[in-house]
């Protein structure tokens, strides 16, 4: 998963229309950072983190859910691959570029390749102008790799 860094003087925390902003964090993170943070008004999630301070996903679901946040944005694969391999997604969302004559099934799984070994319902389709904006439910088996999650 990637890491991201957020730092104190973070745009998002200086607008407040942005409402309540978390930041998980792991217990490895300096304490200046989480101080600079806290005092520009995020709400700190701390969790474990390994070795390196890296957050197992499933480490930051429970977290969340903790919190009763049930739904989570993820940008960039490398975190909708790992959400996906470990069969943490229940339903999957993404903006593509249109193909003319592609079926759902194909555009899905050109902008969504993580989701090859997953079963998919209801897909929607909704054309944009210029994209197409596609949703489904994910069902079935999800990892694409055959050791199963990391």
């Amino acid at each position: 998963m990637a890491i991201q860094f957020i730092e104190g003087d973070a745009p998002i925390l200086r607008d407040a229309a942005a409402g309540r902003v978390l930041v998980v964090t792991s217990d490895a993170a300096a304490d200046a950072r989480r101080e600079a943070l806290c005092a520009r008004g995020a709400e700190l999630i701390e969790v474990p983190g390994d070795a390196d301070g890296r957050i197992a996903f499933p480490t930051l679901l429970d977290a969340l859910a903790a919190r009763e946040l049930t739904s989570v944005l993820l940008e960039g694969s490398a975190a909708r691959s790992a959400a996906l391999r470990g069969g943490h997604v229940q339903r999957i969302m993404a903006y593509v570029a249109p193909e003319p004559g592609a079926t759902a099934e194909a555009l899905w799984r050109r902008a969504e390749p993580e989701a090859a070994g997953a079963e998919l319902a209801e897909l929607a389709l909704t054309k944009l102008d210029p994209e197409v904006f596609m949703t489904a439910l994910v069902h079935g088996p999800q990892r694409s790799d055959p050791s199963g999650p990391r």
